[in-house]
């Protein structure tokens, strides 16, 4: 008996055979590389342009089009960021960054009230967040509603006694509330966890001279 010769086919398919290719997402990666590089070369239109192209391409990718807003309101272009992170909120509404790049875009524009709105949801999102409870209380701040920035700063410190920036965004508020004792007292902290850090040394010597430091 004759060995059967073999089969011209293999039995089982080559590898490349079974490997999907998707040309759209390579054309979008490519398109994101391409980005990045601008980016790191400061050529922000240039960016922005590739980072359209990919969405173009994939119009869901939520983090493309924050950071496609985030390079329009870099560029100044405020109204176009708006609609950019409008959409990232629309495929995403429970993203508390995206609330947070929606009331900074507000801010930008003299929107307040859409501004706090959105600071508000961020909040709710993450409420442990602080990089909200800062860019919030800032805004608080900038509209002189000192006693409100104090709550949300002391409530921010609830749950992160070493955030050196919560601190010093605390004794601002209670300087500027003529809380001089707690505003010192803030500072020192700062001191405590930042000895080097130049900005505390300052306000410190600033609230010593007018007042007289608490006990310790």
């Amino acid at each position: 008996m004759k060995a059967a010769s073999p089969s011209p086919t293999p039995s089982a398919p080559l590898i490349f055979s079974r490997r999907s290719f998707d040309p759209a997402a390579e054309i979008k990666a490519w398109c994101l590389e391409r980005a990045d590089e601008w980016y790191e070369q400061k050529e922000l239109a240039l960016a922005r342009d590739f980072l359209k192209h990919a969405l173009e391409i994939d119009p869901h990718d939520v983090e493309v089009w924050i950071a496609l807003g985030s390079l329009q309101f870099a560029l100044g272009s405020h109204r176009q960021a708006l609609l950019s992170f409008t959409q990232a909120r629309e495929l995403d509404p429970t993203n508390a960054k995206v609330f947070l790049h929606l009331a900074a875009t507000h801010q930008q524009l003299g929107e307040n009230a859409e501004a706090e709105w959105h600071f508000k949801e961020a909040l709710t999102a993450d409420p442990k967040s602080s990089e909200v409870i800062k860019l919030y209380s800032g805004f608080l701040m900038a509209q002189n509603r000192l006693t409100d920035a104090r709550l949300l700063l002391e409530f921010g410190l609830g749950s992160n006694l070493e955030d050196v920036e919560l601190f010093l965004r605390l004794g601002v508020c209670c300087y500027r509330a003529e809380d001089l004792r707690a505003a010192y007292s803030c500072f020192k902290r700062v001191l405590q966890l930042a000895p080097s850090n130049a900005t505390a040394i300052e306000n410190l010597q600033v609230v010593a001279s007018i007042t007289t430091p608490p006990r310790s």
